[in-house]
């Protein structure tokens, strides 16, 4: 799906026209790696280093879309199976089929050749241009200027930007991943309880079983597609912002004419801050699932076991605050991490630029009891942020038999029987969901705050100029 109402596309002979992809010249001669000539359309010659590809690149020229056309690439992806032509040199993955993008079948034959005889630098495909630095800059640097116009340079937030880039994308994931849990709710308190109950029933009609087994391999069939559809859309959009913001930061520092003392915060902003946008747009639509298993998960029991059985969901009630909490403790360490891992490298960078001095005046124990400190400082963060994260990864699990053990209890307790069909069907239901959930909603909830912080932090450094 295209991305926000500023998304512009790629189409043949539409109104919206972009420049071709890369145009490259492949030598006749693969036997030969040293120098050569390679001939270029309309004359004269490229010269060729080495074993790698020589190409002619013609950027991607950003414009926005409007309407429906904008979605147009996009929406060609939900044709079931294509059978279009596919450049060679690109990657096939905005020519590929549903079932082609949500299995990832596309990358086959690139993995096949790598396991079969291995992959040279002339078999890897050009990106998608969709996909490129070069477009999601522009559109990213649009969106942000856009911004800056309308709130002006002290109140503009680029996380703003980033939303609007993100959008549309995020909303139809968290969408496919809601429907995704709703057939998992319906195949786990329906389908499996009615089949239990055929089971306990030893007059039960056939037909009934097997109607009812077909409608539990169907639910769990679409709950896979719908799934692996949430994570194929994720892993797009967060390669997209993840290139887009990176982009952003090259063009800043090659207009800069010294790094200064920001040199190891820019290290730290092209390798762990564009790993944080990405695991915050890979895993934060997914959150939106834990309200909801809890939501339906009270109505079930509600509806099933009646209102005694609620003081077992007391216990999800509760861990979730805890939950939070943990998420905010360790996104506080983790910023406080990252910067004394700015001071650390900043340090050890003044250390190698000056080397020849901290020898001539034998500083070796001055400077290495500096970096010691300074590592024990990051050590202690680091140390803090794993025993939180332990913390929450060791409640995950404990949560759901707690609370079928209390679930089940109040309803005895309350003078009710409990049948086989009702216990299995509400277990399944909580180990198959709710735990799942639990046990990577902090995950989720702490990717997100490392995003957020990854975008401040870009923002600050200033990679558009406002």
């Amino acid at each position: 799906m295209a991305d926000s109402s500023k998304e512009g596309i790629f189409v043949e002979g539409g109104g919206v026209q972009t420049c071709p992809p890369p145009r490259l010249y492949t030598p006749k001669d693969p036997a030969n790696d040293s120098v050569r000539s390679i001939p270029k359309e309309g004359g004269g010659s490229m010269v060729r280093h080495g074993p790698y590809r020589a190409y002619v690149y013609a950027p991607p020229q950003y414009t926005p879309g409007r309407g429906i056309r904008k979605y147009k690439t996009a929406l060609k992806n939900l044709i079931p199976v294509r059978k279009e032509a596919r450049q060679k040199d690109v990657i096939s993955v905005d020519s590929a089929g549903f079932l082609s993008f949500i299995s990832f079948s596309w990358m086959s034959k690139y993995i096949y050749k790598a396991y079969r005889v291995g992959l040279t630098a002339e078999d890897i495909p050009e990106v998608s241009p969709l996909d490129s630095c070069d477009l999601n800059a522009q559109r990213l640097e649009l969106l942000w200027q856009e911004e800056v116009s309308h709130k002006g340079p002290k109140r503009a937030s680029f996380g703003s930007a980033v939303w609007r880039f993100i959008r549309t994308r995020v909303i139809v994931s968290s969408i496919v991943f809601l429907l995704s849990l709703a057939l998992g709710f319906v195949s786990s308190t329906i389908f499996m309880r009615k089949l239990l109950e055929y089971a306990e029933d030893e007059n039960g009609d056939v037909m009934m079983g097997v109607t009812w087994a077909l409608c539990l391999t169907l639910a769990e069939f679409l709950r896979v597609i719908l799934f692996s559809w949430n994570w194929a859309l994720n892993y797009r959009t967060a390669i997209r912002l993840r290139s887009a913001c990176l982009a952003m930061l090259y063009r800043k520092v090659v207009r800069l004419n010294s790094l200064g003392a920001k040199s190891g915060g820019l290290i730290n902003l092209f390798s762990s801050d564009g790993q944080r946008v990405f695991d915050m747009v890979l895993f934060g639509p997914m959150i939106v699932g834990g309200p909801v298993v809890t939501v339906l998960g009270v109505f079930y029991i509600l509806w099933l076991l009646g209102p005694w059985a609620l003081l077992g969901m007391t216990t999800f009630l509760l861990f979730y605050p805890a939950q939070y909490g943990l998420s905010r403790l360790m996104g506080y360490l983790r910023g406080k991490t990252v910067t004394v891992s700015d001071q650390r490298v900043r340090l050890i960078t003044e250390i190698l630029s000056s080397i020849k001095f901290v020898k001539m005046y034998a500083w070796e124990k001055c400077f290495a009891k500096a970096i010691l400190q300074v590592r024990k400082k990051e050590h202690d963060y680091l140390q803090k942020t794993a025993y939180c994260q332990s913390l929450s990864i060791s409640m995950a699990p404990t949560v759901p038999v707690i609370s079928a053990i209390i679930t089940f209890l109040a309803h005895v307790g309350a003078g009710n029987s409990l049948t086989a069909a009702q216990a299995f069907s509400l277990i399944a239901y909580m180990m198959r969901h709710m735990q799942p959930l639990l046990h990577l909603g902090c995950e989720f909830g702490l990717k997100i705050c490392s995003g957020r912080k990854a975008v401040l932090r870009l923002q600050v450094f200033q990679i558009v100029a406002i």
